[in-house]
């Protein structure tokens, strides 16, 4: 954390988010990288024209000041001199309220260009959407333009355009001025020609936009009429937007009202120029007018930058502090709130303080009320509307798409608009209201921003003592007995069962490669999530989510540990060796807390999901950037209206450009899909230990059986896959595949929708793995060892993608985040290879359960085995007789699991022992 990164996060980060937020909204409607640079110029000079208008003003003021005193100034340089010339002009200055400092003020415009030359230079230079983007006559937007050719040498002609046009803009602005005045505005201009010049033609392209503005803002301002001058260069603009969208936009229908709409609006100035005026007001000084409380607008201030900047990254993260440490490069995730308090701070303090600054009396009061409105606001959409919100990935992205209800929005606007009219009445009534509370309100959300610091910080050294053991954790060797017996238990997590036939009719070498294997398609899980599904996977029937509430003397995370404990020690005692890897959500943490099996030393425990397999990766550099930046656009998008949120989170990429536009999470079928860094990280920390299985797999005469227990979340972790060979890519491009294969979405006359990205993904990481596990079952005949191997492959859920109608049950839940009504999420994929098996794949469609696993890896091999935590037998034959229940919650994490029974859910009774047929689907009434 240098220097230089906290200045840049306070004064440049900001204003780069401005310039990303403008360009990714233009791109999206425009689809040119070239003409998003257009509406970009005009809403950043838009942005900046009342502030340049008052930079203008204080300088045409301090002009009169100096021209009214000249002549005085002038004879005390002649007659004095020394001490008695430096008193006199003291005094001079004292007489006329003028100081020399005074004079910085004529150049407050020239250098509030500077930072927006800065972050303009670092975002243009820098967009990936520029590379190799045609636009007009420019071949290459991230290259110098190199229009003209003269003996061999290329010319950039833009850039001379540029200064040429700063250079009669500059002769404009200056007129009847002095020269020393002229010739510093000159030199700017050649002194962005030396620094532009071999600059990439995207940034020339806007600077020089810039500059026409700046043209048409003096030409304005030398006119009678401004209005009316201004009316009718907007008139122009518009007139040009209104004949690029009905002529020459090429893109979705909607988009194209969008362009409409907004060469409409710019018609509006036009009109507004030839209405009638009426007769102006005698003008009132800003000394006369009463001067506005500069405490209200700070405070205002302060109170945004520790919503935005502190409050809400800071709940994000105490919720689950160890998904935002980079195991890596362990720090604690506080950085990460003061990052985003600096970036805050630069939008409500710095920047909007120096605007608040320069603007008139009035425009203070109006700036100052304005800045309440969207404290109270803000913090009311966040408190009221905001807890209740999708889960999100550790990228803040939510794992489904963002859809708010329209009630909610309706109810949302209807609280704004009452708040809004409550802050204004006691703003313009009772502003002592307002300065009495502000500091309560300051001190309330600085103390609930530091409580929650706390937490993090408390929680630091487990974090840190779990990713050290995890780290100390050598590469596992898989030793399989040539002259014994192997047992394999495998959960995949997420994998969807219902996509298993599908896949298989796509490869049918699968089939070949997990021969003897029999897949059980009519197989249910106990719950949607980990937490719930996982033990009974691990533990059998006494960890359904039913039992594990019949036993509330025990805490979920004793009764979790349990279940992963069960098998290990059941196995170890029969006299096997034992080898655990990556046991999910151990000690009830992310990173699984191997010291659960500290008091069992002959059970081998790794971790291999966090990067082991990897020989380098970019993880911590992509993550913390992600971090740094995205923490404070969450909470922006967080304290936004409901209606503008979806806009704000912009499919979760939070404006950055150079980013797929469609979101995996949410999106539709696309031709092209960028991956981004962090997602393809969490892939490809699992799915690199689906590929080294072959190279860890080694078989032995050991004269020992052994155990395997494991576990791999490349199924959840899910991106796009580069078909047809499903292997990941940094730009998936599906499209002309995605056409020509359409059939093998269809088997025996059903036709499953995958009309989503999301729901594709899911397809191809289910494919990816098992075309790397049908490769391990390939190894391990290479070793002579299938044979003499019993292999459970399963799930602990599935996921509710909609992409069977048959499987729907119930219209969905409208207070839950997914589909809980989708039989798909209860449908885990369960594979099993006894001893000796073989012959073809085959499919049976007698009921089972994954609580089964444990039955299916010991029987017949170990004599009535007992629970060891509750005593009770592993098999329990009556136990899928009668109904079934099922669980759902959107209670994930453990952070939201502390207790000692499953809360927040809501319960389904399967009937029939048919998980395929909705007709067996009930929701059970409390």
């Amino acid at each position: 954390m240098s220097f230089g990164s906290i200045m840049y996060q306070l004064f440049l980060s900001p204003l780069t988010l401005i310039f990303e937020a403008v360009y990714s909204t233009a791109f999206e409607l425009l689809r040119s990288s070239g003409a998003a640079i257009f509406p970009l110029s005009l809403v950043v000079n838009l942005l900046l024209l009342p502030f340049y208008n008052r930079a203008d003003a204080i300088q045409a003021e301090e002009r009169e000041r100096e021209k009214k005193m000249a002549p005085f100034v002038e004879h005390i340089k002649k007659t004095f001199k020394g001490d008695e010339r430096f008193m006199m002009l003291q005094a001079l200055y004292k007489e006329h309220n003028y100081k020399p400092i005074y004079a910085v003020r004529s150049s407050i415009a020239l250098v509030l260009e500077v930072p927006f030359f800065i972050a303009a230079y670092n975002f243009l230079s820098k967009l990936p959407d520029l590379q190799g983007a045609k636009y007009l006559c420019f071949n290459d937007l991230s290259k110098p333009d190199g229009l003209l050719v003269i003996g061999g040498v290329a010319i950039n002609v833009l850039p001379i355009l540029m200064t040429l046009i700063n250079v009669v803009s500059s002769e404009i602005y200056t007129k009847g001025l002095k020269f020393k005045d002229k010739i510093m505005l000159h030199g700017m201009a050649l002194i962005f020609l030396v620094l532009l010049y071999d600059s990439p033609s995207g940034l020339v392209l806007y600077w020089t936009l810039n500059n026409i503005f700046s043209l048409l803002k003096n030409v304005v301002n030398g006119t009678k009429n401004k209005v009316r001058t201004a009316g009718i260069l907007f008139g122009i603009g518009g007139a040009a937007v209104l004949l690029y969208g009905f002529c020459f936009f090429h893109g979705l229908p909607n988009y194209r009202l969008g362009v409409l709409a907004f060469g409409a609006l710019m018609l509006i100035p036009l009109l507004v120029g030839f209405l009638p005026r009426r007769k102006a007001k005698a003008l009132v000084s800003d000394t006369e007018e009463k001067k506005p409380d500069h405490r209200l607008f700070f405070g205002a201030a302060a109170f945004l930058t520790i919503l935005l900047g502190g409050l809400i990254p800071s709940a994000i993260i105490k919720s689950s502090p160890l998904e935002f440490v980079i195991t890596s490069d362990v720090h604690s995730p506080n950085r990460y709130v003061f990052f985003a308090f600096l970036t805050a701070a630069g939008f409500f303090l710095v920047w909007s303080g120096l605007f608040y600054y320069l603007a008139s009396t009035k425009a203070k009061r109006v700036f100052t009320g304005a800045m309440w409105v969207l404290a109270i606001t803000g913090v009311a959409n966040y408190m009221v509307f905001g807890q209740n919100s999708n889960s999100l990935t550790t990228d803040l992205r939510f794992d489904v798409a963002l859809d708010i209800a329209k009630n909610k929005v309706f109810l949302d606007i209807l609280m704004i608009v009452a708040l809004t009219a409550l802050i204004i009445v006691v703003y313009k009534k009772k502003a002592q209201v307002i300065r009495f509370i502000s500091p309560v309100l300051l001190v309330a959300i600085g103390a609930m921003t530091l409580y929650n610091c706390y937490d993090i910080q408390k929680a630091m050294p487990n974090i840190k003592r779990v990713i050290e053991e995890n780290s100390a954790s050598e590469r596992p060797t898989l030793t399989f007995s040539k002259d014994g017996k192997n047992v394999v238990v495998l959960m995949i997590d997420r994998a969807v069962s219902s996509y298993v036939p599908y896949i298989f009719q796509e490869n049918p070498k699968l089939a070949e490669q997990f021969g003897g294997f029999t897949y059980y398609p009519n197989t249910l899980s106990f719950g949607t999530r980990t937490l719930v599904g996982a033990p009974a996977l691990f533990g059998g029937y006494d960890y359904t989510p039913r039992a594990t509430n019949e036993r509330p003397e025990f805490s979920l995370k004793e009764k979790h540990d349990q279940a992963i404990l069960t098998m290990p020690i059941l196995f170890s005692e029969a006299g096997y060796d034992v080898t655990v890897m990556d046991p999910p959500y151990a000690g009830y943490s992310l990173i699984p807390d191997l010291s659960l099996f500290e008091d069992y030393p002959q059970i081998k425990a790794y971790n291999t999901e966090f990067g082991q397999f990897r020989d380098s990766s970019d993880i911590a550099g992509n993550m913390q950037s992600i971090w740094k930046r995205n923490f404070f656009c969450y909470s922006v998008m967080k304290v936004a209206p409901l209606f503008m949120q979806p806009a704000v989170y912009s499919t979760g990429i939070y404006f950055q450009p150079g980013t797929s536009s469609t979101a995996l999470i949410q999106g539709g079928a696309i031709e092209q899909y960028s991956v981004p860094p962090a997602l393809m990280d969490s892939f490809m920390n699992s799915y690199e230990v689906m590929r080294a299985l072959p190279s860890i797999t080694v078989a032995s005469d050991t004269g020992k059986d052994q155990f395997f227990m494991m576990q791999n979340s490349a199924t959840h972790n899910i991106i796009p896959l580069q078909e047809p060979d499903y292997e990941p890519v940094d730009v998936v491009r599906n499209g002309e595949y995605d056409r020509t294969h359409q059939d093998r979405f269809t088997l025996n006359g059903v036709t499953m929708h995958m009309d989503t990205t999301y729901q594709m993904a899911h397809y191809q990481c289910d494919m990816a793995v098992l075309n790397r596990l049908g490769e391990w079952m390939d190894h391990l005949r290479e070793l002579g060892v299938y044979d003499n191997t019993r292999i459970i492959i399963v799930s602990d859920h599935a996921w509710g993608l909609g992409s069977f109608d048959d499987l729907l049950f119930g219209d969905g839940d409208p207070d839950t985040l997914y589909n809980a009504e989708d039989a798909m999420g209860y449908n885990p994929l369960l594979f099993y290879k006894d001893f000796g098996a073989t012959g073809d794949f085959k499919t049976d469609y007698t009921f089972m359960t994954n609580a089964d696993t444990p039955t299916l890896a010991m029987s017949n091999l170990l004599d009535n085995p007992l629970n060891p935590f509750t005593g009770n037998p592993i098999y329990q034959p009556d136990a899928k007789k009668g109904p079934m229940y099922v669980l759902y919650t959107d209670n994930w994490s453990a952070e939201s699991n502390a207790g000692n029974r499953f809360t927040n859910t809501i319960w389904y009774e399967l009937m029939n022992q048919n998980v395929l047929d909705k007709k067996n689907w009930k929701k059970e009434e409390n």
